[in-house]
């Protein structure tokens, strides 16, 4: 595969979702080709799962090639919910991409089904750009 994604100056982006782990995230994507095989890691499943979503970013931070902002209500479910309303340390996250010098794409994700996202998703936003400036 990492030959193919260099031909055609791509990158493979791992997104974590079943893994409840650090390790097990790792594992997936073995070691090797971390110019072109990486991570997109999402935050909220790092709370469903109760992973350390600061020690997560990290521990993958060489292999980083975008991040799904997300917050979960609780651990054990995934729910999701406004940015810093829930389980996931999100301002703290954003300290720790700053602090790793991350300059890839982040993107803002939530998904309820019982209403619409606009409202959470722009205060999210803002949040973002605040921690960010």
């Amino acid at each position: 595969m990492a030959e193919t994604l260099r031909k055609y100056g791509v990158k493979f982006g791992y997104e974590n979702h079943p893994e409840k782990s650090i390790q097990e995230m790792t594992d997936k994507v073995g070691a090797g080709d971390e110019d072109v095989i990486g991570f997109c890691v999402d935050t909220g499943w790092f709370g469903t799962f109760s992973v350390d979503a600061v020690a997560a970013l990290r521990a993958v931070s060489e292999r980083l090639f975008h991040v799904h902002l997300k917050d979960v209500a609780a651990p054990e479910g995934h729910t999701t919910c406004r940015l810093g309303a829930g389980v996931v340390p999100i301002v703290a996250c954003l300290h720790a991409l700053q602090e790793m010098g991350y300059v890839g794409a982040i993107s803002i994700e939530h998904e309820p089904e019982q209403y619409s996202p606009d409202a959470d998703c722009m205060a999210a936003l803002a949040l973002v750009q605040q921690v960010l400036a």
